[in-house]
């Protein structure tokens, strides 16, 4: 999916590339907390993922913040709010996705 999302910001689909970026993240929060063991819901979202991990020292509340602003363009996407970011945000945030995921994981 984020190989996807790569491509998409540059043709002008920025809000589908922010929907699977974020998606991708919502699935590796997921993972990170199954790994540490962390009792998750179904229905848990970004918001409540990212707080369970910071609040059990899995990151510190500076990457808690950058997550927050991830859900937050991932967010205006889906609900229509094209004017809320930009390409460049979108790119930005798949690239510290990408990191994040790949550091957090090592």
């Amino acid at each position: 999916f984020l190989e996807i999302a790569e491509h998409l910001p540059t043709s002008s689909f920025k809000s589908l590339s922010a929907s699977l970026v974020g998606a991708v993240l919502e699935g590796g929060l997921r993972r990170i907390s199954s790994d540490k063991r962390i009792t998750v819901k179904p229905k848990e979202d970004i918001a409540s993922l990212n707080q369970k991990l910071a609040d059990n020292g899995v990151y510190n509340r500076l990457q808690q913040k950058q997550i927050q602003v991830w859900k937050e363009i991932r967010d205006n996407a889906d609900h229509g709010y094209f004017d809320q970011y930009n390409a460049d945000h979108v790119y930005q945030m798949l690239q510290g996705v990408q990191s994040f995921l790949s550091t957090t994981y090592l």
